[in-house]
């Protein structure tokens, strides 16, 4: 399946969040060494839909990478991720 966007659905709104690809295997390391990023970094609600940019490409690996927490907060929690085709 191609995957064309990424739901993601969370309790804690307003962190900023960047969806990534790997084609194989799980990379060792954090992005972006063997992670391609296929969305553009957004401000997350409680509801958020990451439009993927794959090229039409399959891929294993999706990982959502949260680049800035809340305001004020230490984490940040994800409770649901859907991705559709």
């Amino acid at each position: 399946m191609v995957a064309r966007q990424l739901e993601l659905r969370t309790p804690t709104p307003g962190f900023e969040a960047t969806v990534y690809v790997a084609p194989g295997a799980t990379p060792a390391t954090a992005p972006p060494a063997g992670w391609t990023a296929v969305s553009a970094t957004r401000s997350v609600t409680p509801t958020e839909k990451f439009d993927l940019d794959t090229a039409g490409q399959r891929f294993r690996g999706y990982l959502v990478w949260i680049t800035k927490l809340p305001e004020g907060e230490k984490r940040a929690e994800i409770s649901e991720i859907l991705l559709y085709r």
